[in-house]
């Protein structure tokens, strides 16, 4: 059950680093490493049901409008 839930994890992971990636025109490390301090980050580790109740652009947008915004 736990593997079934880190690969579910992993995979919706790499759907929001693909549109951080995209929007940003930038490498997959670097927009893995844009990652690893927020709020998404965190959440996933604590509470990911919650996080993959919800499409991955959803995160992708709160990502830019609250982490990213200031970085640009």
């Amino acid at each position: 059950m736990k593997v079934n839930q880190d690969m579910l994890k992993l995979r919706y992971t790499s759907r929001v680093v693909q549109e951080v990636q995209r929007r940003l025109n930038i490498s997959e490390r670097e927009a893995e490493d844009r990652l690893q301090n927020t709020a998404y980050n965190k959440l996933m580790d604590s509470d990911p049901e919650f996080v993959m109740h919800y499409p991955a652009r959803v995160w992708v947008d709160k990502l830019f409008k609250f982490e990213f915004a200031h970085n640009h």
